[in-house]
């Protein structure tokens, strides 16, 4: 059995031991891109369109591909998913995170609310100590 590899396009055998590669976020539609971000914060479209004060229909049509949001509202929708404007347009960051900042924000995503709160009064006290050493 042989399947294409993603970076040359050309053929090679698959082994038994296969795993399912994400796309490059690149490569993903802008809306899909949109419509993932959303789905991986827990946020239906109504929530998107109550927190943007637009209706669920133009969420929709952006996460279809068939609209695009205003600058006003796609900054807004950055913010809410947790992303720069620049991954919701290209499906690149302008500032991506390095892999101890990634393991940190990975970790606090799983943290219930009470915990991120103690773990951001800690964070701000250890940026405070910091800035004290300067």
């Amino acid at each position: 059995m042989q399947a294409q590899t993603a970076i040359t396009g050309q053929s090679e055998p698959m082994s038994k031991d296969v795993r399912r590669r994400e796309p490059v976020a690149e490569n993903i539609p802008r809306g899909k891109r949109m419509a993932q971000a959303r789905e991986r914060r827990g946020l239906t479209q109504e929530d998107v369109a109550d927190e943007l004060s637009v209706s669920n229909g133009a969420v929709g049509q952006w996460e279809t591909g068939m609209s695009y949001p205003t600058r006003e509202n796609e900054a807004a929708l950055a913010k809410l998913l947790e992303v720069s404007v620049s991954w919701i347009r290209t499906g690149r960051d302008d500032n991506p995170l390095d892999k101890t900042d990634a393991e940190i924000l990975n970790l606090a995503r799983k943290m219930g609310t009470r915990n991120k709160g103690r773990l951001l009064k800690y964070m701000k006290t250890m940026v405070e100590r910091d800035d004290l050493k300067h």
